[in-house]
């Protein structure tokens, strides 16, 4: 039996303050991470090279044991469900306890559906797994150990996909990657994953669930540039480089439209048949999102029909 549990916050003035500063920060950080090189860089370049060895030395302190922090997560999670007007979380049944793969769809610009399952309580023993240069870069790292632990969190190269799969404990991956953000658009609900198969072939061969995720709404949360899409995907996939230009609020680009609603919606799990092959089990799992994605759209405002890229 499924469960649904739905966070409704008040007007947005009450909420302004502590949700604006948990999202702002969340964003912050993930952008942060990834320019600190460059930062460094440029405080030596520009003649500070006290604030420059600084930072590097925070740098570095960065991948140093830290004890995990629930209290983080949790005012973290907080301030993510209490942005915007309205959001929920609906479960169609409980998730199998091992040998999962949570595919969450769509990627958007930051992933809000994906941090409201990141920082939820309930979702503590799976491990998310997420790019390697955002994984290793150093706030980030940070910040996922002390909200998650050491568990929480892993690389999504195929060696540690592989070695986490091997173990049985269970996964969330946002298949569509840098591709399915660089598609993305407030006009139509899009997903890329027509040729995208090396989630469902490691879960085939380990024998692992596929359960989907969808949040309605994410695409609403940036505007996004159309077009060029063959040169934005060569960006992503020959130099691992996100080719959205997003812009949320008039005032702040960075940080989303927070009028919108986003739901959150966990299917049911699929597992592998002995009677099939990898891209019979991607097919199904394809037609299985497709039909999860259609029971909600009317009530979620959505698109008439799923883009499948």
């Amino acid at each position: 039996m499924g469960s649904i549990q739905v966070f409704n916050h008040g007007s947005q003035e009450q909420r302004f303050l502590t949700s604006h500063l948990a999202v702002g920060f969340t964003i912050a950080v993930w952008i942060l991470s990834l320019a600190s090189p460059a930062l460094v860089a440029l405080l030596f370049y520009f003649g500070h090279p006290l604030l420059g060895a600084a930072l590097a030395v925070f740098i570095l302190s960065c991948y140093m044991p830290v004890p995990e922090l629930p209290l983080v997560r949790s005012l973290i999670y907080s301030g993510v469900i209490s942005y915007f007007t309205s959001c929920s979380v609906t479960y169609e049944a409980p998730l199998p306890s091992e040998k999962t793969l949570l595919a969450i769809h769509p990627h958007g610009f930051v992933c809000l559906g994906w941090a409201f399952l990141f920082f939820a309580p309930d979702l503590t023993h799976f491990t998310f797994c997420y790019s390697s240069a955002l994984y290793w870069s150093p706030f980030m790292h940070l910040l996922v150990k002390l909200t998650r632990g050491r568990s929480g969190c892993a690389p999504a190269d195929k060696a540690s996909f592989v070695r986490l799969m091997k173990t049985g404990r269970p996964l969330a991956l946002i298949p569509g990657g840098f591709e399915e953000a660089t598609i993305s658009s407030p006009a139509a609900d899009r997903i890329f994953l027509k040729h995208r198969k090396g989630f469902a072939k490691y879960a085939f061969q380990h024998g692992y669930s596929l359960v989907p995720m969808y949040a309605f709404g994410e695409n609403r949360l940036f505007a996004n540039m159309q077009g060029g899409w063959k040169l934005r995907h060569m960006l992503n996939s020959k130099f691992g480089l996100p080719a959205i230009l997003p812009w949320g609020l008039w005032w702040c680009p960075f940080l989303p439209r927070s009028r919108e609603s986003v739901h959150v919606v966990v299917g049911t799990a699929i597992s592998p048949t002995p009677d099939e092959d990898v891209d019979g089990f991607h097919a199904r799992y394809l037609r299985h999102v497709e039909a999860l994605y259609d029971r909600y759209k009317g009530q979620y405002g959505a698109s008439p029909s799923l883009e499948v890229w």
